[in-house]
């Protein structure tokens, strides 16, 4: 792709003619009123928040970290250093407020500190505050270099300050990968403990991959290279970490792993300045070290291929990019259209602004989320910038004045709609109006700033903008950093420092990115200018084409690069021989297009065609009959044709048995991983449900790490390969129901994908006779691990995959010592404690035995070796030798005899009918229970890690039954309980409630209805014993409940216990692998007692039971009927006593809300209840000056620090 730089910083475009619809006056007028706009947010936070992080324009008071109620990750961007402040440094010095701007840097000077123990945002605090900090630094000394007479006292304070939080950001990047975590504390570093939890062990892939601008600039300004090398080696790793054939990344990512959490792709929250920064990064630095534009290139290839659909811009799967993942866009896409400015493609820049201009217009700003055809999704707008930077950027690129309009409208709705005496509120709903008690730093640092700067008619009249660079916090960064340099004294400071970082850092990070085929650096391009765009007349062509258009998905557009929407348009060299392997997907489709057809043969090799007509143009005809040419010769000079066209041979199966050795022939899929000369995998087997693996997949936490055994049928085999990856199979076996199939005669199938995408797990089709035998297997050992591979592989896969064997047989045991044949005490790690894996030592056994024998089954074999069935082909085909039915009954017995002795309890149906059998399976679920906040889990949940892997306790009303589940799993909880407030209805009445859903969607979490007579109960025990476990499911089930998730209820009553002895009642010794160091689990062994007396005694409870269990407190439901049989106040005022004597227990302060109104109050500490006037006036005042005292001294003692 051609792709034409178009930055900011070398606009030197000449417009023969504008239609002039704005007076130099009435732009000139606008300016002075962006600037007016600017001072009244700015002195708003000076006068009522300094020296806080932020503004509260409703409250007109500062928000400290700490001093409000938790926002959530929002909060992570504070750290008590006077964020607006650093923000608006070079604001104030763009706008021409010099004497703002001196005051400003001498307070930053005196007062910020970051020596705090603070846990902050490495993201965040990167774009605002280091960002913030560098240009405030090269504004001084642009001002001071053309205004002698200012800043004269500066002595590089800012850069001194940006070097030291930097210095506190670094321990961020001590991981394998070499991609950030997270969040850092700026006192103490990271927790390299906590940095392993579910919370910090994720980042999102702008999170990581949007540091190389402030860090570059960083490390040259300073000498100190430890900061650009860190920041290019996260973009590094994020590069690798891209789909190969799409070439689109998703948008969260294990920092340790690699592994990508989310493959959404998009340019939208979570990813978008990821993009910006690979452009921006190739205009700051060059491409002398690295490949930054080229990377774009092929990013931006993909975007434009795969996520622009019609004008919308929609997520899409990574790996299968035809699909969308959702139906709407966010907010933040907005800065896209000023990218592709600084890329020269104007037309789909163009295109895009408009239609956001027609959401301003309609909704009077973007909402933060919206739909295809211009609805709301979301509703808030925190006054966000981007939209104004992409207008400024087409303005500066085309001079239109339509632009200057689009400004107008924006700079008329902030004052309308969101000025407010102290400062500009966000909106929380841009349909009514509702405003928020939040202003972000980002209001003052870049939505003003881009105002302004689109008005403002004099060219460099303050600051040369032409000389600088804008991060994606609109902070100005150097061309040439080398014009700001420092003195001598403070270079060597930071030298030592440097030295002393790299000792302390470099060792440490175990970054595995290694550049290779470096990219020859592309000639800088200069911008250049289509004539059409000159004309005023075209523009308004393609703004109308919008307009007129109701959905944005139909709309047809003319991108200006002709993007393929179904093919990625990138140039190629046509292919060799000697380059050619049909393990390379690409390389199959390069054939396809030069007219060559692959057909497998029944030897298992592979035979090319060239048809002419085929191809998709004279040049590719050529380009295959020229291959065709170089092939025929290498086949006769070389082998390596026979090497390209290994993975149509066939590979093994084995079943690893004692004191059998069998193995079965299977046919490879020409797509996923393959495993021709080379290790093969081990795992379980599972068979799934739905049976053909055509739809999305059940219960597919039993299938992770494991095989999956499918039917053939019913869908394409890469279908039913996707759903085994997304479901997390590790392979898949396909069953075969042809009666004339055979492996043994040669004739291996051949399965091939539909060219579209890859999956990287291995698929193999077994037939039918094999088929039957491995189910036989499987049902009398539901534990079985096989072998998939190359079976001259066998025994090196053994020995080079141990740790992985060891976890997979003996899960629980702490291994300190291996065990190799004819090695006792090889690897003895541990003489202390160490544990022989005695099963690891059988299974070693029997792959010996497989070498050493390599016994093929067959009819006769099978039934010699498992005397007990008569379930082999003959008696099939003895049957009826073309019954296809007698073949499915034979298969489904083994399957039910499978699950049964694994007692599972599933619905597999090999009927190859496409309606799949998915029954339910009954859940039995042991865990801790959370009161949720909002209580009525109508809205997104707050302090959502505190649900993760517990049992919310939700209310009942405001919302249907399946919009709190899904709540509830998007916080990653493992069940609800919901709680019923109507006093008339009992369980014990028989009259069991049924919750049913809104037939649009599935949750796969299970949610229970209890009444207020058990709600109480249950809330009163809660409050007696926080870390209350419960048991949900079939009472009947309860024992074995226990003890098959014996492993799961270890970490969860002693997570920090390395358990390996375990104990079961009347077995006392059961398990104890080690008397050195053996640890009795007390608490479970208690809890086993329970259990048992549970299931013994059988007790349900009622009023009585309760009272008569529990004599300290007279919160029973009978209590309540006396006080009022239909009061449901009552019942309220009960219910919330209860939670905040759990909560206070757990010492937590959470938000609950028992009324049933629609709206939940999300803002206030205080339990909100129905209650006598009285009561409730005593209740608020009370609570009111508690809460009031609380808060005058914590904002008192975060003063004083400053």
């Amino acid at each position: 792709m051609l792709m034409k730089i178009f930055s900011p910083t070398l606009l030197l475009l000449i417009f023969l003619s504008l239609i002039i619809a704005m007076k130099v006056e009435e732009k000139n007028q606008l300016r002075l009123q962006v600037i007016d706009m600017f001072k009244h947010g700015f002195n708003s936070y000076m006068k009522y928040a300094y020296p806080a992080d932020e503004l509260m324009p409703l409250s007109c008071k500062g928000r400290y970290r700490g001093s409000e109620p938790s926002r959530g990750d929002i909060d992570d961007a504070l750290g008590n250093f006077s964020l607006t402040l650093v923000d608006s440094l070079d604001t104030l010095a763009v706008v021409g407020m010099f004497d703002e701007f001196e005051q400003a840097v001498r307070q930053v000077i005196q007062y910020v500190t970051f020596d705090r123990d603070v846990v902050v945002s490495v993201f965040e605090t990167n774009i605002r505050m280091i960002g913030g900090l560098l240009g405030g630094h090269i504004c001084a000394k642009y001002i001071h270099l053309h205004h002698p007479l200012r800043l004269s006292w500066y002595r590089d304070e800012l850069l001194v300050l940006a070097h030291d939080l930097g210095l506190r950001l670094l321990p961020a990047f001590n991981t394998t990968s070499g991609l950030p975590l997270p969040r850092v504390n700026l006192r103490y570093g990271i927790d390299l403990t906590l940095s392993k939890s579910e919370r910090e062990r994720f980042t999102c892939t702008a999170c990581a991959g949007t540091l190389i601008l402030e860090w570059a600039t960083l490390s040259r300004l300073t000498g100190n290279y430890l900061f650009e090398q860190y920041a290019d080696r996260a973009m590094s790793y994020l590069w690798d970490r891209r789909h190969r054939q799409s070439n689109l990344m998703g948008t969260i990512l294990n920092v340790h792993s690699g592994d990508w959490i989310s493959r959404e792709s998009g340019i939208g929250a979570g990813i978008d300045s990821y993009y910006e920064y690979l452009f921006k990064a190739y205009v700051l630095l060059g491409e002398k070290n690295n490949d930054y534009l080229s990377r774009f290139e092929d990013h931006y290839s993909s975007i434009m291929s795969y996520v622009q659909n019609g004008i919308a811009m929609v997520n899409v799967h990574m790996h299968e990019p035809h699909r969308s993942t959702k139906n709407h866009m966010d907010a933040l896409l907005a800065f896209w259209p000023g990218l592709q400015v600084m890329t020269g493609d104007l037309k789909p820049a163009i295109e895009l602004h408009e239609m956001l201009y027609q959401l301003v217009k309609k909704h009077k700003f973007i909402p933060e989320a919206f739909t295809t055809d211009y609805r709301i999704h979301w509703n808030s707008h925190p006054l966000r910038p981007e939209f104004v930077e992409s207008t400024y950027f087409l303005y500066k690129a085309t001079g239109d004045p339509h632009y200057l309009e689009v400004g107008r409208t924006i700079l008329n709705n902030l004052e309308q709609h969101a000025r407010v005496p102290c400062g500009y509120a966000a909106l929380s709903d841009v349909s009514t109006g509702q405003k928020e008690d939040r202003m972000d730093s980002f209001v003052l640092a870049e939505t003003f700033k881009y105002l302004y700067l689109l008005f403002d008619s004099t060219p460099h009249r303050y600051i040369d903008i032409e000389q600088f660079l804008f991060t994606t916090e609109a902070h100005l960064l150097p061309l040439n950093p080398f014009l700001f340099t420092i003195n001598d004294t403070l270079k060597n400071e930071f030298h030592q420092i440097t030295l002393k970082s790299a000792r302390n850092y470099e060792q440490k990070n175990l970054s595995i990115i290694e550049k290779q085929n470096e990219r020859k650096a592309k000639s800088n391009q200069c911008p250049v200018m289509d004539e059409q765009f000159k004309s005023h007349e075209y523009k308004e062509n393609l703004r109308q084409n919008i307009r007129d258009n109701q959905n944005m998905k139909e709309i047809r557009t003319a991108s200006s690069n002709n993007v393929n929407k179904n093919e990625i348009n990138i140039s190629y060299h046509r292919i060799t021989a000697v380059e050619f392997s049909s393990d390379n997907s690409e390389h199959i489709v390069q054939l396809r297009q030069m007219g060559i057809q692959i057909e497998p043969l029944s030897n298992g090799e592979v035979q090319l065609i060239h048809m002419a007509s085929a191809a998709e143009s004279t040049n590719d005809a050529e380009a295959g009959l020229s291959f065709m040419q170089e092939m025929i010769e290498l086949m006769k000079n070389t082998n390596l044709f026979q090497n390209s066209i290994k993975h149509f041979k066939p590979l093994t199966v084995i079943p690893l048995l004692e004191k059998k050795s069998i193995s079965f022939t299977v046919a490879p899929a020409q797509f996923g991983k393959q495993l021709h000369e080379t290790q093969g995998i081990f795992a379980q087997l599972y068979v799934v449900q739905p049976y053909s693996a055509c739809s999305e997949i059940l219960l597919s936490h039993y299938i992770t790490s494991r095989i999956g055994i499918i039917r053939r049928g019913d869908c394409m085999f890469i279908d039913k390969a996707r759903h085994l990856e997304n479901a997390h199979a590790i392979g898949g076996i396909i069953l075969d129901h042809n009666l004339s199939l055979k492996s043994l005669n040669n004739s291996i199938f051949s399965m091939t994908d539909d060219g579209s995408s890859i999956v990287d797990i291995p698929l193999v089709l077994m037939f039918k006779d094999e088929a039957v035998q491995l189910l036989y297997l499987l049902s009398k050992q539901p534990n079985l691990i096989i072998y998939i591979g190359d079976e001259n592989y066998l025994s090196e896969s053994f020995y080079q995959q141990m740790n992985y064997l060891e976890n997979l047989i003996e899960p629980s045991n702490p291994i300190s010592k291996r065990w190799f044949y004819g090695h006792m005490e090889l690897f003895n790690k541990d003489k202390q404690c160490s544990i022989v894996p005695d099963k690891l030592k059988q299974l070693e056994l029997i792959i010996k035995q497989q070498i050493e024998h390599k016994i093929h089954t067959n009819d006769d074999k099978l039934s010699e070796h498992f005397p007990d069935t008569n379930l082999t082909t003959g008696n099939i085909h003895n049957q009826s030798s073309h019954n296809i039915n007698a073949y499915h009954t034979v298969v489904n017995k083994l399957i039910q005899s499978t699950f049964s002795n694994d007692k599972q309890s599933l619905v597999f149906n090999t009927n190859t009918d496409n309606q799949e059998e998915q029954t339910s399976m009954l859940i039995e679920i042991f865990a801790q229970l959370y009161v949720v906040q909002p209580y009525s889990a109508c809205s997104e949940l707050l302090l959502s890690h505190y649900i993760s892997s517990r049992i919310g306790i939700i209310r009942r009303g405001d919302c249907m039954f399946i919009d709190k589940a899904r709540r509830l799993e998007n916080a990653h909880a493992i069940g609800g309980i919901i709680l019923d407030h109507n006093l008339s209805l009992k369980s014990l009445n028989n009259s069991i409630f049924s919750m049913t859903d809104d037939g649009s969607s599935i949750v796969d979490i299970p949610l229970v209805l209890m009444f207020k007579d058990e709600a109480v109960q249950l809330l009163y025990l809660l409050s007696k014993q926080p870390d209350l476990i419960i048991y949900i499911g079939d009472e009947n089930y309860l024992s074995e409940s226990f003890y098959q998730q014996m492993s799961y209820l270890e970490d969860l009553i002693e997570p920090s216990n390395p358990v390996s002895k375990r104990w079961f009642y009347g077995h006392m010794e059961l398990f104890n692998k080690d008397k050195q160091c053996s640890i009795v689990p007390d608490k479970l062994k208690q809890l086993e007692l329970i259990i048992k007396q549970q299931v013994e005694h059988n007790i349900h409870t009622n009023d009585d039971k309760f009272s008569e269990h529990f004599p300290d407190t007279n919160l029973t439901t009978g209590n309540i009927h006396n006080q009022s049989s239909h009061n449901i106040n009552a019942y309220h005022t009960v219910v919330n006593k209860l939670i905040q004597s759990a909560f206070i227990n757990d010492k937590q302060s959470l938000v609950f809300n028992t009324n049933t109104d629609n709206q939940e109050e999300q803002t206030s500490m205080l339990i909100e209840v129905t209650m006598t006037d009285e009561e409730a006036e005593q209740y608020q005042m009370s609570m009111a000056a508690e809460d009031t005292q609380k808060k005058n001294e914590k904002q008192a003692n975060i003063k004083e620090e400053f």
